[in-house]
């Protein structure tokens, strides 16, 4: 018990720095005017904060596995994205160590399934970073593919992945060892990140998902990380498309006004919302603590708070009980944006009466799609906006209306 209190109360106190870090280094990369070499720098700063982050949420991990906490979350996800956001986020990873990246998917492979997408994510992220992190020279490649099953109910398939690398590979000595959190294997130079805890979690999450992961390796010649897991296939009509977004510039219901309070007792926290919310015509008005944000409430009767849970004088929890407590409260909308980083310290914070919640370090986008939400505002994007011409959408019709020498320049360049 003392060891979770002293987790989640540190990862508060690591969480909450993390969100300014994060929040105006993203903030100022998106300034017109910036030089190359001030978004390098911002982008070391983002990707330092980023990998914090993770580190935070690895060692919470752990201590929610231990602990029998860590429940499983089944989602319609498309798999075809998932692959194609590995490979380009892992490209450029293995592009910096002078390494090749590849992808390759079975054609047979269902595009929409249901699964724990968040989980599967992460074991994949985990696998293939130790992968290029422990490979000098060559390549990494991820394979998907459908295997059969004999017990597959239907609408079931079996999903194989398989992480190959060309590194120094693995004793055999080492082989299951190497998934105990806090070991690592190697000759690394003091420099390289990480806590020993990736390959624990992978497998902790891998069995919670149905698999188990497995290693075969020669030394000097490389790894092969595998595993296998169950999954639902769904069909396309099931899953609802994520438009891409940009940059928020302003609101569609642009004439309504809205009353927004901030609670939170961090000075620089206050200044991040206050940036990323006065400029798309808001009303602000900001509370250092519990007392002031009732009292600013009872004055003002805004008609959406952003709670802080942890604040001097009264905390967030209580000022959302007594405000959801009066007639008007019963109207104001209230999202806890917390530090608090457990599930069970969640479920207290919605039990509360809070109507929604955002964990820090958040991302623009979690503040304004947590207005939509709540108070239905719909917002204009930047691209929506520079864009004079409708884009068309990409199919089989349309690309049929190519001239010949254009589809024979992209089928060679497919």
């Amino acid at each position: 018990r003392a060891k979770s209190i002293f987790l989640a109360s540190m990862s508060h106190e690591l969480r909450t720095p993390l969100n300014a870090v994060i929040g105006f280094s993203q903030m100022l990369k998106k300034e017109p005017d910036l030089s190359s070499k001030q978004k390098e720098m911002l982008d070391i700063i983002n990707r330092s904060g980023e990998h914090l982050l993770n580190l935070v949420n690895n060692v919470l991990d752990i201590a929610k596995i231990e602990s029998g906490h860590v429940p499983l979350e089944i989602a319609p996800m498309d798999l075809y994205q998932l692959l194609q956001e590995m490979k380009s986020l892992m490209y450029a990873r293995a592009q910096e160590r002078g390494l090749d990246f590849a992808v390759e998917q079975s054609p047979s492979l269902p595009r929409y399934i249901s699964v724990d997408g968040g989980k599967l994510r992460q074991v994949l992220v985990n696998l293939i970073g130790n992968a290029i992190k422990y490979t000098i020279s060559g390549a990494v490649i991820l394979r998907v593919m459908v295997v059969e099953s004999e017990n597959a109910s239907p609408g079931q398939v079996r999903l194989y992945f398989e992480v190959e690398d060309t590194g120094p590979g693995i004793r055999e000595e080492d082989r299951d060892r190497i998934f105990f959190p806090f070991v690592q294997l190697g000759e690394r130079s003091p420099s390289e990140e990480g806590t020993g805890l990736g390959l624990a979690i992978c497998k902790q999450y891998a069995d919670l998902m149905g698999g188990t992961i497995r290693v075969s390796s020669e030394l000097g010649k490389g790894s092969v990380f595998h595993f296998e897991i169950s999954a639902s296939v769904l069909p396309s009509k099931a899953m609802t498309v994520e438009p891409h977004r940009d940059r928020v510039i302003g609101r569609v219901d642009g004439e309504t006004s809205y009353r927004l309070l901030i609670a939170e007792d961090q000075p620089e926290n206050r200044l991040l919302l206050r940036k990323l919310l006065e400029p798309l015509g808001f009303e602000l008005r900001e509370a250092a603590n519990g007392q002031e944000a009732v009292t600013i409430f009872e004055q003002w009767r805004p008609d959406l708070i952003w709670m802080d849970i942890r604040m001097p004088v009264m905390d967030g929890l209580e000022v959302t009980r007594r405000i959801k407590a009066t007639e008007a409260g019963a109207h104001t909308k209230i999202i806890a944006v917390t530090a608090h980083a457990l599930e069970e310290e969640r479920i207290e914070i919605m039990a509360a009466g809070c109507d929604d919640f955002i964990r820090k370090p958040y991302r623009d986008a979690d503040i304004h799609d947590a207005l939509t939400r709540n108070l239905g505002i719909r917002f204009v994007y930047e691209e929506n906006a520079s864009s004079s011409a409708e884009m068309m959408p990409l199919n089989a019709e349309n690309l049929a209306d190519l001239p010949a020498e254009l589809m024979q320049e992209l089928e060679q360049a497919l």
